[in-house]
């Protein structure tokens, strides 16, 4: 256990009845459980996933969440951070490289 308590946290909030069975219905249709679609969601939006992010910030948006100026700055923040990213990511031939560099390495 950890300071904060468990290693895994249950979120809980309500909704309506007819949303409630409409989403049951709909993953019932696309052979999710809750657990499974919501963890995917919570794993997206942590991830920074294009269309979640699209998605959310088109939420925002609509109903008047955060500022357009915040929106922009937290979304080149998040651009920023993919194209420092990719500067640390290989290229296939650079893996390519980087091994036949070691498998020489292992027959001398």
């Amino acid at each position: 256990m950890n300071r904060y308590g468990p290693d895994h946290k249950k979120i809980n909030f309500a909704i309506e009845v007819k949303k409630h069975v409409d989403l049951r219905i709909r993953l019932r249709h696309d052979d999710l459980s809750q657990v499974r679609f919501f963890k995917a969601m919570v794993d997206g939006y942590l991830e920074n996933n294009e269309l979640i992010l699209q998605y959310i910030n088109g939420y925002k948006e609509e109903n008047n969440i955060q500022s357009i100026k915040k929106r922009e700055k937290s979304m080149k923040l998040i651009e920023k951070g993919k194209e420092e990213l990719d500067k640390f990511v290989f290229s296939d031939k650079e893996l390519e490289d980087i091994f036949d560099i070691i498998k020489t390495g292992e027959d001398i």
